[in-house]
């Protein structure tokens, strides 16, 4: 059993006016400073979600595999390029990327060939298993830019 009581005695401390309006404010500041994910606004849920620790556990292991997967490649890409050199990916992968820096290749010791955000919006099926929807991950794009949104 799923054990919120924790969650639940802290908004119980508040009425549901107070609730609403403190959700109104952080929604506009959301909006005022616009952070997004390319074209999407984030969308933030004011009640975070309490997962049971089983469930957690799954997601993270499944996550870090992902997350751990990009890097890789991410570092491939910028150094050897030995899935590409091995026909696992398209050369229109990267140099049809208008976001691929071909004068970068060769340098994996750079900020560029490491991940720096992962981030996933999570669903979960009529089974009950967790789907990964709008994966999205960050890197450095050059050093005066700062991050860059990548989908993988």
């Amino acid at each position: 059993m799923l054990k919120i009581s924790w969650l639940e005695q802290q908004l119980a401390r508040y009425g549901q006016d107070e609730l609403e309006g403190r959700w109104q404010e952080i929604a506009r500041g959301i909006k005022d400073s616009q952070p997004h994910f390319g074209q999407r606004l984030w969308n933030l849920d004011p009640v975070p979600a309490v997962l049971e620790e089983s469930d957690w556990h799954q997601l993270e292991a499944g996550l870090q595999q992902r997350a751990q997967l990009l890097n890789l490649l991410l570092q491939d890409a910028y150094g050897q390029q030995q899935m590409l050199r091995e026909g696992h990916l398209h050369p229109a992968l990267y140099y049809n990327n208008p976001a691929w820096l071909q004068a970068c290749h060769g340098m994996p010791d750079s900020e560029l060939g490491r991940l720096l955000f992962y981030a996933v919006d999570l669903v979960r099926d009529h089974d009950g298993r967790w789907l990964v929807t709008r994966p999205c991950a960050f890197r450095w794009q050059n050093w005066a830019s700062g991050p860059e949104k990548r989908a993988p």
